[in-house]
């Protein structure tokens, strides 16, 4: 998070709005996962958690 496409388009502020609206309408329990990824195409590898996983949304999943 966020999609490459979002980054490539500049919609960084709309991805961070809606995952903060999944993740806070969420009516028990919220899961999220933190895996490293390789993207195929371009041979970036991603290990670091999302930059939308901000203190404020950890303290609504505490």
């Amino acid at each position: 998070m966020p999609p490459r496409h979002a980054i490539r388009s500049g919609r960084i502020a709309e991805e961070r709005r809606l995952f903060y609206v999944a993740v806070t309408r969420a009516r028990k329990r919220v899961y999220l996962f933190n895996g490293p990824h390789h993207h195929a195409p371009t041979g970036e590898r991603f290990v670091e958690p999302s930059r939308f996983l901000t203190e404020a949304v950890k303290h609504t999943l505490a």
